[in-house]
């Protein structure tokens, strides 16, 4: 997720390789996984606003580099949704953007 914001913020890099990520907060919180809800809330806070600048899918707009998506679609922390959505987003904005789902594979690849 942090690879996600600075390929937003440093026009420098050449490329990403993304994994099991959460793209959009909005739609990622609360999960059902003990303890990350507090680290997010204690973290950043759950305001729009804090989840707004957290989340790269609303920041796509600044972001050159290619990016390579790799994540499980039995990912029991983060939905494949997460990334098929970042996904479209990314390659609606022209980004090379290639997805790679792994079928029988959870979070840990």
């Amino acid at each position: 997720m942090v690879a996600s914001m600075l390929a937003a913020k440093d026009q420098n890099l050449a490329a990403l390789i993304l994994e099991g990520g959460a793209y959009d907060f909005f739609k990622w919180y609360p999960i059902s996984i003990s303890g990350i809800n507090s680290y997010i809330e204690g973290e950043a806070g759950t305001s729009p606003q804090a989840f707004r600048e957290r989340s790269a899918i609303y920041h796509v707009d600044k972001i050159r580099a290619p990016i390579l998506l790799l994540h499980g679609a039995k990912d029991e922390r983060v939905p494949i949704q997460q990334a098929t959505s970042f996904a479209e987003k990314l390659k609606a904005q022209g980004i090379i953007c290639k997805l790679v789902i792994f079928p029988n594979a959870g979070h840990t690849l």
